[in-house]
């Protein structure tokens, strides 16, 4: 059975994290390794994500859909996420969601079904040792979104054209099985336009991402994660259920394992819980990957 080496194991944090509300992949979470050349990385992840309560704009908790209507959200999703070492030190990347959104409640029941926005990027590694430094840069393409929905009815997606700039730290302890890793950026966030013309300015924002990793055996890592994004907009006083605010905060923490089979293949489960957060829900979140990593 093949090992896991922290350069495999940070191909797998790219999709395993994916999973937020929407399962919207984040350039942040591909970690600070990059693909050797004309290396490959794919994986294929089902996911779900359930929430009954959302954070007001103070961070606390009231029920969906409102104080006095009790509702439930669910997103089911499969998620696509690649990537190719173009040089030694150049890793491109992309991915995309299938979803399957649902919004119910004593009033009325809606469910949308479609792609999801698409994330392109460029992942360069600055740094080899004795830490892994690298820098990144992606763009989202909105395809996942409806203008102007019923307020009852999600979308998937928020319609806005997003770029995403950061830097990645990695260190590991190898062949000690410890490693711990880190990424910030800056996401750049323009404006959609309404039904009636005028343009909805959406607020920019910092996705934040740290785990630590330890191998109990050879083809086996247990992974803490959090992973938070901070709006930057002034909170909205929310009386309703709302799947696209002008900004939102959360953070999200929980356990992953990754194990590896013969044939250059890996299988990750992660749990992830939403203990804090601002215009957004308190989703518990679900995902099964399977990835294939080809080394020339």
């Amino acid at each position: 059975m093949r090992d896991i080496t922290p350069r495999t194991l940070l191909r797998a944090i790219a999709t395993s994290l994916a999973l937020t509300i929407f399962f919207q992949a984040s350039p942040a979470f591909a970690g600070a390794w990059t693909q050797p050349d004309r290396g490959l990385y794919a994986k294929l992840s089902l996911g779900h994500a359930r929430a009954d309560q959302q954070y007001k704009e103070t961070g606390e908790t009231f029920q969906l859909l409102s104080d006095d209507v009790a509702g439930t959200f669910a997103s089911s999703a499969a998620f696509a996420y690649a990537e190719y070492g173009l040089l030694p030190r150049l890793t491109v990347y992309g991915s995309a969601a299938f979803q399957s959104l649902t919004l119910e409640s004593d009033l009325q029941r809606a469910r949308v079904t479609g792609l999801g926005d698409v994330w392109l990027g460029a992942r360069a590694s600055i740094i080899d040792a004795p830490v892994v430094l690298s820098a990144y840069a992606a763009t989202k393409s909105p395809t996942g979104y409806t203008a102007d929905p019923d307020p009852m009815v999600p979308t998937l997606g928020n319609g806005v054209r997003e770029h995403e700039l950061g830097l990645s730290l990695g260190a590991s302890l190898w062949p000690r099985p410890f490693y711990a890793s880190m990424s910030v950026g800056y996401r750049l966030r323009g404006d959609r336009q309404a039904a009636g013309g005028e343009p909805v300015e959406m607020y920019d924002e910092i996705p934040i991402m740290a785990e630590v990793g330890w191998a109990p055996h050879d083809a086996i890592w247990v992974r803490g994660v959090a992973q938070s994004v901070i709006g930057l907009g002034p909170p909205e006083a929310l009386d309703i259920f709302n799947l696209t605010p002008l900004t939102q905060s959360y953070l999200k923490v929980g356990p992953s394992v990754i194990a590896s089979v013969p044939g250059g293949i890996q299988l990750s489960l992660d749990l992830m819980l939403t203990p804090w957060g601002v215009n957004t829900v308190q989703s518990t979140d679900i995902l099964f990957g399977v990835a294939y990593e080809f080394a020339p």
